[in-house]
């Protein structure tokens, strides 16, 4: 959620699209999704499924957001190319990023080194 409000929506998608990944086949969570939905629609790569406002409760059940799947698909594609197309290495990195800018940790990671190498 920190990304997106100190807006580095795009980290933050990057972060949570990883997230859901990772889940064990069939497992959803709610509030991963919620981030998510927040997170399109503030880049502008999905819209309200419905004509009136969004309740916040209703962020990350199925069918409030409608993504742009073509246009969310060309964002990621362009966004992990500096990952050699790698999810995984782009969330580690997204994450330790935000580490070294909060001062969790001193050395920001470096583009195209191993990102995990900044936490340890």
């Amino acid at each position: 959620m920190m990304m997106g409000d100190t807006g580095a929506a795009g980290l933050g998608l990057l972060v949570v699209l990883h997230a859901e990944a990772s889940l064990p086949d069939g497992v959803e969570d709610r509030r991963l999704g919620a981030h998510r939905d927040l997170f399109l629609l503030d880049l502008g790569l999905g819209r309200a499924a419905r004509p009136d406002a969004i309740p916040v409760r209703a962020l990350g059940e199925p069918g409030t957001v409608a993504p742009a799947v073509a246009r969310r698909e060309a964002w990621l594609h362009r966004q992990l190319a500096p990952f050699d197309g790698s999810l995984a290495r782009a969330a580690r990195f997204a994450l330790a990023l935000a580490a070294a800018r909060t001062g969790v940790i001193v050395a920001e990671p470096v583009l195209g080194a191993d990102p995990d190498a900044a936490v340890e």
